[in-house]
């Protein structure tokens, strides 16, 4: 999944490498959040390792946010279910 997304957004080597502070990279830290939020809401489903699924819900939040063809972490949070 990381490598479709390194192709789709052209990151450079030395994008990827950033490091955060920690051993991992700021590119493995975004995206690791990035999963953990969508799977919070319920927009996607772990399948299997390195493989997910977008939800029903997850499919309506992309045609709720496709014109500006992004989601902010506080509208995500807003779709995260309290209990």
């Amino acid at each position: 999944m990381r490598k479709a997304i390194e192709g789709r957004f052209e990151l450079t080597a030395e994008e990827l490498a950033r490091k955060q502070g920690s051993n991992s990279t700021t590119f493995v830290n975004n995206h690791s959040w990035a999963l953990a939020w969508l799977s919070r809401a319920r927009a996607i489903v772990k399948v299997r390792k390195g493989t997910y699924r977008v939800t029903i819900f997850g499919t309506a939040v992309l045609v709720e946010c496709k014109d500006r063809q992004e989601i902010t972490l506080k509208e995500l949070r807003g779709f995260v279910p309290t209990t």
